[in-house]
């Protein structure tokens, strides 16, 4: 008797943390907000002090721009990647736990 009811626990605590999980992955990922440095002025443009060092302070912000945004980005991976590696530790040490449990409840 014992035995069927810890099996059927078990069964509900499994059924419960994949009920938890979403449907779908969620592919929704932000976009870089970063202001674009306009076109290349051309061969005459880049002749012209002003216009050359206004489109290369451009390149260069919007570059930096682009950097920090993939360095977020990283850093929000790698603390999803840590988030799941914690869940799936946890969901073993409990599962063998109530395997444990459900052996001597056999005894």
């Amino acid at each position: 008797m014992k035995r069927s009811i810890l099996t059927f626990l078990l069964s509900l605590f499994a059924a419960a943390a994949f009920a938890q999980a979403p449907a779908a992955p969620v592919t929704d990922a932000p976009k870089p907000k970063c202001e674009d440095p306009g076109a290349y002025p051309g061969r005459v443009g880049m002749q012209t002090e002003d216009r050359r060092n206004k489109f290369l302070k451009g390149i260069e912000t919007y570059k930096t721009c682009m950097m920090n945004f993939v360095e977020e980005r990283k850093a929000v991976i790698k603390a999803n990647e840590t988030a799941a590696r914690q869940a799936i530790e946890d969901f073993n040490v409990r599962m063998k736990k109530y395997q444990e449990e459900q052996e001597k409840a056999k005894e």
